[in-house]
């Protein structure tokens, strides 16, 4: 996961609801909320963002330790590729 780069899929659309994000996706029809982490997380994946840029990213935001940063980012990217929301 550490050489990937994550891109969000075509084909969503993403609106900001305050506390969460909700993201449609127009393919299969269905409807994901995201809470404010994931939202952060997932709009971090931008194509050229690896695991170890995105856990960098939230380390600066948040007050947490790397081991942490990077389990919770791999929970949310592999839960966000799962579900076909990111390539």
């Amino acid at each position: 996961m550490d050489k990937l780069n994550f891109r969000k899929r075509d084909g969503m659309i993403v609106k900001d609801m305050g506390e969460e994000t909700v993201l449609y996706d127009q393919e299969a029809n269905q409807v994901h909320s995201l809470n404010a982490t994931a939202a952060l997380i997932y709009n971090l994946c931008d194509g050229y963002r690896g695991l170890g840029d995105i856990v960098g990213e939230m380390l600066s935001r948040f007050n947490i330790d790397e081991k942490t940063a990077r389990r919770d980012v791999e929970r949310i990217l592999s839960e966000l590729k799962e579900k076909g929301i990111l390539r």
